[in-house]
């Protein structure tokens, strides 16, 4: 609730996959979240990781893995509090939302941003809103915008 910025990171499919968690985490908990690929985010993304900042890991089985682990690590170390969704943990002291062992990172948009939706519901929920009802809507309609709660759905 307190972090200033949220990265989201995945490699190979996972990044897609990344980028889809972090507008999750945008449009219904109303924070600054970025998605990144894993290697990227070594640069780039890299100059902001802190004590201001969380690190989500889409890191399921895969080619990957191994790369996230070590861009993981460096977060931590720089302060970032560091978040995996993965069959299991890849730096001590991260938090973990497990998903099965199995599914490789091919899967990622089916089984690992479902958990990041969860966590951006449950941090909506936590600082007051109402992700259903987002107060974003009416600036969405006001452009001619319905594919999302459509004008002629938003009662439902």
């Amino acid at each position: 609730v307190d972090r200033r910025h949220l990265f989201v990171t995945g490699g190979g499919v996972g990044y897609p996959a990344a980028l889809e968690a972090a507008l999750k985490l945008k449009e219904m908990a109303l924070v600054h979240a970025e998605g990144a690929e894993a290697w990227e985010m070594t640069s780039g993304a890299a100059t902001m990781l802190g004590p201001e900042a969380v690190v989500i890991a889409l890191a399921p089985d895969g080619p990957a893995r191994p790369a996230i682990a070590e861009l993981l690590a460096h977060a931590a170390d720089w302060g970032a509090r560091v978040l995996e969704v993965g069959p299991s943990r890849l730096v001590d002291g991260s938090d973990l939302l497990p998903i099965p062992g199995g599914p490789l990172e091919d899967h990622a948009p089916l089984v690992a941003v479902p958990p990041v939706a969860l966590l951006a519901f449950a941090l909506a929920r936590r600082k007051g809103l109402n992700p259903d009802r987002p107060d974003w809507i009416e600036r969405y309609h006001s452009q001619g915008l319905t594919h999302i709660l459509g004008a002629d759905r938003e009662t439902a």
